[in-house]
């Protein structure tokens, strides 16, 4: 009887250990830069109207780099402001990034894609507040996490930019705020920007 209990006490114990090492592998973890081919190259959360969307707003945005050596598309990756829920918003199938390419997704919970005159326009089901400690989380399809920041204040009309060359790294010593904004094109040298 008591060899029993013991067989079945672990037979439990061995089970429990395999399911924790099974969770523990599966644990949603970031990917080296190596990885990544896609980055989080600049972001807006004080827009003072110098870039408007096709709703003729000036809301918040979000800018993509492609620092892969290939054309990507980003079907089904996601984007989200909470850690608990990576894909919150999912990309369409329209969304690709040349090689060096920029993207941009503006935040203001419409959840649309606009047809415009300069192609397709993505607008995320989330908006971003710089006062609650907001985070920006970029997802492969794959549930790996390939960029994220945590969302800082600026002032009117500037923005948070990813330092050049520094597309390799990641961490809050690598970003700068720039007085000037950057929408889909090269991030500014330091004349234009500080940590």
């Amino acid at each position: 009887m008591v060899m029993e209990k013991k067989k079945v006490f672990f037979t439990k114990l061995f089970y429990l250990v395999l399911f924790c090492a099974f969770c523990f592998n599966s644990k949603i973890i970031a990917q080296p830069f190596t990885n990544r081919g896609v980055v989080v190259n600049e972001y807006c959360v004080s827009n003072d109207g110098t870039y408007i969307d096709g709703y003729g707003k000036a809301g918040d945005w979000v800018e993509l780099l492609n620092v892969h050596t290939q054309t990507l598309n980003l079907a089904n990756w996601g984007l989200s402001d909470d850690k608990t829920n990576l894909f919150k918003w999912k990309f369409p199938n329209t969304f690709t990034l040349a090689v060096n390419g920029f993207g941009v997704i503006w935040l203001d919970g419409k959840n649309k894609t606009l047809t415009t005159l300069g192609g397709p326009e993505h607008h995320a089901n989330f908006d971003i507040t710089q006062c609650k400690s907001e985070w920006l989380i970029l997802t492969h399809l794959d549930g790996t996490i390939r960029d994220s920041i945590a969302i800082k204040r600026t002032s009117y009309g500037h923005t948070r930019i990813r330092e050049l060359g520094s597309y390799s790294q990641m961490g809050f010593h690598l970003w700068r705020v720039s007085t000037a904004n950057t929408f889909m094109l090269a991030n500014p040298t330091n004349t234009l920007s500080y940590k």
